[in-house]
């Protein structure tokens, strides 16, 4: 058993690694999603019937969400994480209500997750996320900003006691 495990976590990286080399996208279709640790990164199960290679399960994957950057839980300031709690329960409500859930994998992040777009009943949840203003756009590219500048600016306005 561990020996098709270490298999198919080759395949998996295999298929990750073309998709990104050759800047395109690998699509897996009815994944299931364990958790979410945050709005930028969740743990899915992915069963895929794969036309070559048959029936291909990977178990516990870790996934980096593309497009995006939320507030994180070991945040720097109390506002970040008030937010990412938020974002992580605004996340797995859109995903239990899905009917079903995608993933688009482009590659992998610095960390080794799947760096993905994830699809929720047809649409990329990225923008959802961000219109609730759960997350901003980000592309991985250059500075993200803070998520603790409205906390400390609310900090310096309110009357002391």
């Amino acid at each position: 058993m561990p020996r098709a495990l270490v298999l198919m976590g080759t395949i998996l990286l295999a298929v990750a690694a073309v998709a990104s080399a050759q800047a395109q996208s690998y699509l897996f279709t009815g994944v299931r999603a364990l958790d979410c640790y945050d709005g930028d990164t969740c743990t899915f199960d992915i069963l895929e019937d794969h036309p070559i290679l048959g029936r291909l399960t990977f178990r516990a994957v870790s996934v980096r969400i593309q497009g995006l950057d939320a507030p994180e839980r070991r945040g720097r300031c109390d506002a970040e994480k008030r937010l990412a709690a938020e974002a992580r329960r605004f996340l797995l409500d859109l995903i239990a209500k899905a009917g079903r859930v995608d993933l688009r994998v482009a590659g992998r992040d610095k960390y080794g997750r799947l760096l993905a777009t994830v699809i929720v009943d047809g649409a990329d949840a990225a923008p959802r996320l961000i219109d609730a203003g759960l997350a901003r756009a980000y592309t991985g590219r250059g500075p993200r900003g803070s998520w603790c500048e409205a906390d400390a600016a609310a900090q310096v306005t309110e009357p002391s006691s």
